[in-house]
């Protein structure tokens, strides 16, 4: 549901800025440092709502004695990053005004900014440029192999351009125990570092990711039992699902399968009692902060 109307006068756009998703309390000054016009004051009328990725602004411009042509949408994950994009397309579009023998049109075909991107309007196309936003995300969640589902925590911090990101990331597993008797096991735990570079479309990503750590095994009720670490190494392949929540929090999910190229294999007695997968699943869901 749309908020009330509010409008806001700066050269050289005069704002009609309707919608409670957004305020834009600074689009008309960073319109005003961006661009000027010795046409006058043109009427811009700017729609905001909210979308399963952020906040979108549908903006019309004047066309004829009583036409419009938009609407221009832009998409963002955030409120001032859309403010900053619709300043851009309004700067850019503000001198194309429609010719005088021109029909006057209600609609004109949309054009589309892509979340997370900068909008330039520029000889009535949109061009998209790709500043880098940051993100940082904790998920709590699960591996599964088979010896059973085990809880993982996941911390990490990423940099998005446009449909690209980059991110790293810091894994640690619950201790696991595995009984050999009665009064016998052993524990293992592991923790491990990884990176991971995405594809995004909309709310959903697929990656690829790499992970070095380690594998951690401990005696438990044994008669000169010791810990032992040993390398892992790992690459896999992430599917990813985003949606916002509010501002630039947003909850995030995840499912993983990869591949271990390294082998561990903890012994009691020269006898075998525990090995590493060679493939593992997991999954987990989260929440994501954004920034600039």
């Amino acid at each position: 549901m749309l908020a009330g109307a509010s409008t806001a006068s700066a050269s050289p756009a005069r704002l009609e800025i309707v919608g409670d998703a957004c305020s834009l309390d600074t689009l008309d000054a960073q319109i005003a440092q961006l661009a000027s016009t010795d046409d006058g004051e043109q009427p811009v009328r700017v729609e905001t709502v909210r979308t399963a990725d952020g906040v979108q602004a549908n903006i019309w411009f004047p066309a004829g004695p009583e036409g419009q042509r938009g609407p221009r949408v832009v998409e963002a994950s955030t409120c001032s990053q859309l403010t900053e994009s619709a300043a851009l397309v309004i700067a850019m579009a503000l001198p194309e005004r429609a010719r005088a023998d021109e029909p006057a049109t209600r609609t004109v075909t949309s054009e589309v900014v892509a979340a997370g991107d900068t909008a330039v309007a520029s000889n009535g196309e949109v061009a998209v440029e790709h500043p880098t936003h940051l993100g940082i995300y904790v998920s709590g969640g699960s591996g599964i192999s088979t010896h059973g589902p085990r809880g993982r925590l996941l911390v990490g911090a990423s940099a998005r351009r446009g449909a690209l990101s980059l991110g790293l990331e810091a894994r640690v597993d619950a201790d696991e125990t595995y009984a050999i008797s009665e009064m016998a096991g052993i524990q293992v735990s592991r923790a491990a570092a990884a990176l991971g570079g995405c594809v995004h479309r909309g709310s959903f990503g697929v990656c690829g990711v790499a992970s070095v750590g380690t594998i951690h095994g401990a005696g438990v009720g044994l008669h000169a039992a010791r810990d032992v670490h040993t390398p892992m190494v790992a690459t896999g392949l992430r599917l990813t699902w985003e949606r916002t929540l509010v501002g630039p929090i947003a909850v995030r999910a995840y499912a993983e399968a990869q591949a271990l190229l390294t082998e561990t294999t903890f012994d009691v007695d020269l006898m075998p009692v525990w090995k590493s997968e060679r493939v593992e699943g997991s999954g987990g869901l989260g929440l994501l902060a954004r920034f600039l």
